[in-house]
């Protein structure tokens, strides 16, 4: 019987409580226009005309779009460009060097435009991983061109330069 009225008490309680916060009332401004909380609830997006920016449409002649993690424009792709044919990318397992993995941007940002001279040859990445931004380097498909490589990155000064399996952008000529 003591335990009865436990229950009862606690369910009484969470009683009062959920009705309590059922009966909440709106408040009005002095105009009557809107609530006093500041919230207008018939807001509209598309009544705005803040249209400060213009998309062209594509045209045939539009070049691929960069991967999402590129900061910079690949050596092979501006060389695919010149020499006039169009190339398709397609995502594929594969291989990157890892020269830093810094917790400053800007550090990040330098290490990368560093590496960008060192290595004219190949593509440079940053991508932010939090909480690091790490500076890759290379695509690679095969495991052993991506140890050839780390050896050129040990040799260019990053001593802990280690290879990362990842996804990487392809560039396969348009039939």
């Amino acid at each position: 019987m003591v335990m009865t009225k436990r229950i009862f008490i606690f369910l009484g309680a969470g009683l009062l409580v959920l009705s309590g916060c059922a009966t909440t009332k709106k408040g009005v401004s002095p105009e009557g226009k809107a609530p006093a909380t500041g919230i207008v609830e018939d807001f509209d997006p598309m009544t705005l005309t803040d249209d400060d920016f213009k998309i062209p449409p594509k045209s045939e002649a539009a070049p691929a779009a960069q991967p999402a993690d590129t900061t910079a424009a690949g050596p092979k792709q501006a060389a695919a460009e010149r020499a006039g044919r169009r190339v398709r990318k397609v995502k594929v397992p594969g291989y990157r060097i890892q020269i830093a993995a810094v917790s400053n941007q800007q550090d990040a940002m330098n290490i990368q435009r560093e590496a960008m001279l060192k290595f004219e040859d190949v593509n440079v990445y940053l991508v932010f991983e939090p909480p690091f931004y790490k500076v890759r380097i290379g695509d690679f498909e095969r495991r052993f061109d991506a140890e050839e490589y780390q050896r050129k990155a040990i040799a260019a000064g990053y001593r802990d330069a280690w290879i990362v399996r990842t996804t990487i952008v392809k560039e396969v000529p348009e039939e």
